[in-house]
């Protein structure tokens, strides 16, 4: 509303007041009626009494807010890990300054070209940093001379990486040749050098020393790792894939111990302070508080069918003030059993909160959370009254796939297929895999010949994309098992040669990438309808103390469905339509 003739400085506005008192020109009863308002007064005190009974307030309930809480644990440390199939493998003191991710993952960083020239760069740089300038240069010409980068003549490699090596070409030293034979450089004045430059290199990656890796099995293409306390169970990882590890990625060592009974005086007893939960959107407990606008309960339009709904929406707006959290600041790589929490109210009242799971022989009659499973039997996990942090992050960043491999199934020719979708080149550059194979590809020069008109072409197999490698069935060499079946790696024929020359292409094929080279047989439930995708990329994670770690690792996530390679066999293509002589 604007000004009025009678207060033209004036601006009024609409407001509710109490009918007890009528404003006037009274200034004074104006601000007694807004007092009043906010006060919310009632006539009848009985409706108030009538309102409390019909909302059971009046059931002898205990009314008092928890003040003080009470709780009682036993606390483990994960001390051991094994690489491998659990019980199988040895175990070894678990490295506190790492993180599990980092510790399972990983592999050796091969030595790309890009590589060998950032490193020889590196240590020409120690070389004039720890010399005087006439000593390094000096030095660093006889080194020129027999650890100089050279093209090697007979390695593959694409026209990117050739150039880009041609740049540096008896300029720059060979950084792999370096650190291989750095003990014998260290008679040299370069003593100083090499120790900064190894320890340079050691600090770019987390990697291993060998291209052994136990933890990744080749037939399921997943993690196999194992960790146990000191005296307590044995906690396996037999499928760890999507490269988020929790304790939902572990399972109890099947046939051993899995409780945990510590002594009477290995519990610790603290005292806190429960804090209400809160989350977005919650009613306020207090009168006259106004809610945030994030989320409007009340046009939730539930049909009485939508239990889960309606079990929201009890919990929000009836019972959402009567939950409360309870701190207790554990270490990660850690196993706790929490044995007693008493609570204590604003009466004085103590009340015991019993465990809140709920065992019984049949999975659906059970209530359980946060507890791992058997590995053997899933069902029976009674005893399994832990909580389990493993020693991981959790966040990290990845780069671009440095390696990309597509596993499919073709039910057209009833071949599993492992694509090559990106493989690394010669410089450490991600570069699609089938422009790789045409560059590489030989071209051979036909002579031409003369052709019958009309003539028709017979081919044992069309001709795939060469990034396709084609997986075979074959059975389960065990006596009386017919039905078992495995995938093992094999070789389509070239068609565009004579059937006379094809028995020594008929085999193993020869895949890019490192996944199928090491992936040679698979288990057939591996590969579902929907696929599989396994990616190498490089890892980046900051730890607890706040140093940073990369490493190599593998992803492998769920494919895009079923596939068609086009592949036929015993084929007659169209006539040729080609004129005897004139090369038309």
């Amino acid at each position: 509303m604007g000004p009025t003739n009678k207060y033209p400085k004036a601006w009024f506005r609409i407001q509710s007041h109490s009918r007890a008192y009528n404003p006037g020109d009274d200034p004074e009863a104006e601000s007694k009626h807004i007092n009043e308002g906010l006060k919310a007064k009632t006539a009848d005190p009985l409706w108030f009494i009538t309102q409390q009974w019909m909302m059971g307030e009046f059931m002898a309930e205990d009314a008092g807010s928890l003040v003080k809480t009470e709780l009682e644990y036993y606390s483990d440390k994960v001390n051991y890990y094994t690489l491998g199939q659990g019980t199988n493998s040895s175990y070894t003191n678990l490295p506190r300054n790492l993180p599990l991710e980092t510790l399972i993952e990983r592999e050796i960083v091969p030595w790309d070209w890009r590589m060998i020239v950032r490193a020889g760069q590196q240590f020409e740089r120690f070389v004039r940093q720890n010399l005087d300038k006439e000593t390094a240069t000096t030095e660093l010409a006889a080194l020129m001379v027999n650890y100089s980068i050279r093209i090697p003549e007979d390695e593959e490699m694409d026209e990117a990486s050739r150039t880009n090596l041609k740049l540096v070409e008896g300029k720059v030293l060979n950084g792999k040749k370096i650190y291989e034979n750095r003990n014998a450089i260290k008679s040299y004045n370069l003593s100083t050098s090499i120790d900064n430059f190894i320890s340079w290199y050691k600090s770019l990656y987390s990697q291993t020393q060998n291209n052994s890796l136990p933890q990744w099995k080749t037939k399921t293409l997943d993690y196999s790792f194992g960790v146990k306390t000191e005296n307590g169970p044995e906690i396996v990882s037999d499928n760890y894939r999507n490269g988020d590890l929790e304790w939902y990625s572990s399972n109890m060592e099947a046939g051993t111990d899995s409780t945990l009974n510590p002594p009477d005086d290995k519990f610790t007893t603290i005292s806190v302070t429960p804090n209400r939960v809160k989350f977005a959107g919650m009613p306020h407990p207090r009168w006259w508080a106004m809610e945030d606008s994030i989320m409007d309960f009340g046009k939730i339009d539930p049909n009485t069918t939508e239990l889960i709904k309606l079990m929201l929406m009890n919990y929000t707006l009836t019972q959402g003030d009567d939950w409360f959290v309870v701190p207790l600041i554990l270490e990660t790589g850690t196993i706790t059993l929490v044995r007693k929490i008493i609570t204590t109210d604003s009466f004085g009242v103590q009340l015991e909160i019993p465990n809140g799971r709920f065992n019984s022989s049949e999975p659906l009659d059970r209530w359980d959370l946060f507890s791992l499973s058997k590995q053997d039997n899933p069902a029976q996990n009674a005893d399994l009254d832990f909580l389990y942090i493993p020693p991981s992050c959790g966040f990290r960043e990845e780069s671009q796939p440095l390696e990309e491999v597509l596993f499919l199934r073709d039910e057209f020719s009833n071949i599993v297929f492992g694509i090559e979708k990106t493989i690394p080149n010669a410089w450490g550059n991600s570069k699609n895999a089938l422009e790789f194979y045409f560059e590489k590809e030989v071209e051979e020069k036909v002579a031409d010949s003369p052709v019958v008109k009309d003539m028709l072409k017979f081919k044992l197999a069309t001709k795939i994309a060469p990034n396709w490698i084609p997986y075979q069935a074959q059975h389960i060499a065990e006596e009386g098992n017919f039905s078992q079946v495995f995938l093992k790696q094999a070789q389509i024929p070239n068609p565009d040669k004579d059937i006379s020359d094809l028995q020594d292409e008929i085999g193993k094929s020869e895949p890019l990438s490192n996944i199928l080279q090491e992936s040679q047989e698979l288990n057939e439930e591996t590969i579902t309808r929907a696929g599989l995708k396994v990616q190498i990329k490089k890892q980046r994670m900051r730890w607890i103390d706040g140093k940073t770690y990369v490493w190599i690792g593998r992803n492998i996530l769920t494919g895009r469905g079923e596939g068609n390679s086009g592949l036929k066999w015993d084929v007659i293509l169209d006539r040729i339509r080609k004129e005897v002589g004139n090369g038309s």
